[in-house]
């Protein structure tokens, strides 16, 4: 009820808040990482996030704040998120770097790059990243903590002409400047959808990091919501 947030914050009525959103990893429950019953329990949970994201509340602003890719409370995942785990130390640090931003006192935010859209050129798919304040992209391996370079093909995208139902063969998928581009096997004629970090087990051995001038790196946005190609 914002105005009785705005009530006991002491604020006048017509202030607008800002909510600070933190996007959550994946979930297991009902079987185990890659299975049906996983998949399918993701793919319900961070389709809604991406609803919550972009939806429109009177009184309210939703700021995408920070984001993670893993597998909640499973210490073996390197994204792993728990209460004594390092991803809620990094990530409550990217949502003070949102909060910073926010106020004008940071010149990027914690959510990091992430795709804005994606063409297709017969078996070429070209997906635009939007720095969101990084100075430039690079490839990295290994978590949050411990990235290092990585010069291996990127890893879990994912192309689709049948709504994932199956998935189509790569022959390569690289990060070019400010886009990544995907080779498919054969040219699919005619629209797909693209996605990473999703449903399935993630291979994070080579994924895109925004490296900002201050010497800090925020892995890319997961793409939740398919792209569809134009």
């Amino acid at each position: 009820n914002i105005p009785n947030y705005l009530a006991m914050s002491g604020q006048p009525s017509g202030t607008t808040i800002p909510i600070f959103y933190w996007y959550t990893g994946t979930v297991h429950p009902g079987g185990a990482v890659g299975t049906t019953p996983q998949i399918a329990s993701t793919v319900a949970l961070r389709l809604a996030q991406d609803d919550f994201a972009n939806a429109t509340i009177s009184g309210a602003t939703i700021i995408s704040a920070a984001h993670y890719v893993g597998v909640e409370m499973r210490p073996s995942e390197p994204h792993y998120v728990r209460v004594v785990g390092k991803g809620n130390n990094t990530n409550g640090r990217r949502v003070a770097q949102s909060i910073l931003k926010w106020l004008g006192q940071s010149t990027y935010s914690g959510l990091g790059p992430y795709a804005t859209s994606a063409s297709r050129s017969g078996a070429v798919i070209t997906i635009p990243v939007n720095l969101n304040g990084a100075a430039s992209l690079s490839a990295r391996n290994g978590n949050d903590e411990t990235l290092t370079a990585s010069t291996s093909a990127l890893t879990s995208w994912e192309v689709s002409n049948d709504d994932f139902a199956t998935t189509l063969t790569q022959t390569s998928a690289v990060l070019s400047g400010s886009n990544v581009v995907i080779t498919l096997a054969a040219d699919p004629g005619g629209p797909v959808e693209v996605m990473n970090y999703q449903r399935r087990v993630h291979d994070i051995s080579s994924w895109v990091s925004g490296e900002y001038a201050d010497g800090s790196t925020i892995l890319m946005k997961p793409v939740i919501t398919p792209l569809v190609t134009t």
